[in-house]
């Protein structure tokens, strides 16, 4: 399980991650592709350790859905 406490967008259902150093450590590091999963967490509401699991459908260079 890889955890990113990380500020992200939620839309509905969709999750979106605009943060281009994570993106590239995803990316490059851990060498995540499309459909496998991970979980994150605002750092912004830390008291309720509200974590979502997410399988990345869609990215490019700006951003993860």
């Amino acid at each position: 399980m890889q955890l990113f406490v990380i500020d992200y967008t939620k839309k509905g259902e969709t999750i979106i991650i605009a943060d281009s150093d994570l993106l590239s450590q995803i990316r490059k590091v851990l060498r995540v592709r499309i459909g496998d999963t991970i979980w994150i967490q605002n750092p912004e509401y830390e008291h309720t350790k509200t974590r979502y699991e997410i399988r990345i459908d869609m990215w490019d260079n700006k951003t993860l859905e």
